[in-house]
């Protein structure tokens, strides 16, 4: 892959890890008005792990390689383990009574719960292998569609319009991004090594 295709690709994925988190966000929202937070955030990061540790033993089966690779699947795996590990404990003295909540849960609502813990493996594992592209600073200012798509998606499914204050500090961080991303161009084109011909021109 060219040296042009490969950010490019990256900055591609970071803008459908953007989606993917704002479309998290929004389902959170949602399924706040009937479920517990607490338990939200620890289906989805054992979802994650869940998923990871699936993947990675078919992977191990399928080509007996895999304690030779540094594999993106692996950090990810291990993302999920950890959240699911800090969870956990907090979920259980919260005092939240799980068999009550997941009994008394419409179906679509569970369904929805383990859709945002998908969604968030997708978006996470898109930012693990972005990075690995591209440099950061030339990947984190396209994170900023999230602000974008959170907004269209909140209209989407709640109807919400966000007010002035919204609005000026979407504009502010975008602006941010904007610059960052203009000043990243700017100082590749200023690292770009001269051509032989292009001395020669200059010489001349």
């Amino acid at each position: 892959m060219s040296a042009v295709g490969r950010p490019g690709l990256g900055i591609a994925l970071v803008v459908l890890m953007a989606i993917c988190f704002a479309a998290m966000d929004t389902s959170v929202k949602y399924l706040g008005l009937f479920l517990p937070v607490l338990l939200m955030l620890w289906a989805r990061y054992a979802f994650q792990a869940v998923v990871m540790a699936v993947w990675l033993i078919g992977f191990q089966v399928l080509t007996s390689k895999l304690s030779a690779l540094e594999s993106p699947y692996t950090t990810h795996f291990y993302t999920g383990a950890v959240g699911t590990l800090l969870l956990t404990p907090l979920l259980l003295a919260s005092g939240i009574d799980l068999a009550a909540v997941l009994s008394a849960a419409q179906p679509a609502h569970v369904a929805l719960m383990l859709g945002v813990g998908l969604i968030g493996t997708v978006g996470h594992l898109l930012l693990i292998l972005a990075l690995g592209l591209a440099p950061t600073a030339t990947l984190m200012p396209f994170a900023y569609v999230q602000v974008v798509a959170a907004a269209v998606l909140g209209w989407l499914a709640f109807r919400h319009v966000p007010d002035g204050w919204a609005w000026i500090g979407m504009g502010v961080v975008s602006t941010c991004g904007a610059a960052t991303v203009w000043l990243n161009v700017r100082e590749a084109a200023s690292r770009r090594p001269v051509s032989a011909v292009e001395v020669d021109t200059m010489a001349d």
